[in-house]
């Protein structure tokens, strides 16, 4: 079986609400029968379509399940005035064969 992932937050959230620059919190929790998840995933879907990697990392040594907390130094702003924007993070965790889980989706909304 592939890796289930049970839960994925941000800031404790489904959805949460960050100013450019903002830390927060990603968390996870999964299961793996096999025991043998080996590797996450997540990435950021810009509301117009650009997809970005926020962070990929082992599970190390593989595992049949836990939670993982994810912190980020934010979004940035690279040409002020920014506008509002939203993102889709979005969660995969591997095993050692290779199977995926289903993909797991927080959204964020990026406040100036």
């Amino acid at each position: 079986m592939a890796p289930e992932i049970l839960d994925f937050s941000c800031n404790g959230g489904a959805h949460c609400v960050v100013t450019f620059g903002e830390d927060f919190a990603m968390q996870f929790t999964f299961a793996d029968d096999n025991g043998d998840a080996s590797s996450w995933r997540i990435t950021a879907v810009r509301e117009d379509g650009r997809t970005f990697l926020v962070d990929e990392r082992p599970i190390t040594p593989p595992s049949g399940g836990g939670t993982i907390t994810r912190y980020s130094t934010g979004f940035t702003c690279v040409n002020p005035p920014c506008r509002q924007v939203t993102f889709e993070l979005r969660l995969v965790i591997s095993d050692t064969t290779g199977r995926s889980s289903r993909t797991a989706v927080v959204g964020v909304v990026v406040t100036p």
